[in-house]
């Protein structure tokens, strides 16, 4: 009768040793797809894949203003995960940084795999640029995720999108309008 119950409990320590060492590697974040051959004044829909298991992410996008403008508003999140409340934004955290705070409907965890989390939606001005989830090593503020319990979920692999295209006209929702380039 020890034996058994001592066999149990070795089997469900390793069980959960298992499942937290799954949990806690193996996370990934992709903005999607590289795009190329746009064209100035293109509205570009950039989502956010995820793999994981978690709770609430805390994202601080980074994008070139030359490049790419916000489409204001709430029209920025084009599209929302279902199991998530609609995301906190601050399209003007930094000039050229965004930061997007969501939490689950149920305040627990959930599991993506490779599911789109969020579209973004920007005008493209023109140029070649790279849009990101600002990661280490990357200066503070970083990209986040956390568990149920609130703790930071580690060993996230972030992936960056392209764009590239002619240079052209330039939208600017900060000005209030647009303007030609020179």
């Amino acid at each position: 009768m020890k034996k058994t119950a001592n066999y149990i409990k070795a089997s469900i320590l390793s069980l959960f040793l298992a499942l937290l060492a799954l949990s806690s590697s193996g996370q990934t974040v992709t903005l999607q797809p590289d795009q190329s051959s746009l064209v100035p004044g293109q509205i570009v829909h950039f989502p956010i894949t995820v793999t994981a298991v978690f709770e609430q992410i805390q994202y601080y996008l980074n994008y070139d203003p030359d490049a790419l403008t916000p489409v204001s508003g709430s029209a920025f999140i084009e599209y929302r995960h279902p199991d998530f409340f609609t995301p906190t934004i601050n399209q003007n955290y930094a000039p050229n940084i965004i930061y997007l705070n969501m939490f689950t409907l149920g305040a627990a965890n959930v599991s993506l795999s490779g599911e789109v989390l969020l579209t973004l939606e920007f005008i493209y001005n023109g140029g070649n640029s790279t849009i990101r989830l600002r990661h280490a090593p990357d200066p503070a503020p970083t990209s986040k995720m956390f568990d149920e319990w609130g703790d930071q979920i580690a060993n996230v692999t972030y992936t960056d999108a392209n764009i590239s295209g002619p240079f052209g006209t330039v939208y600017s929702a900060a000005a209030g309008g647009n303007w030609n380039s020179a």
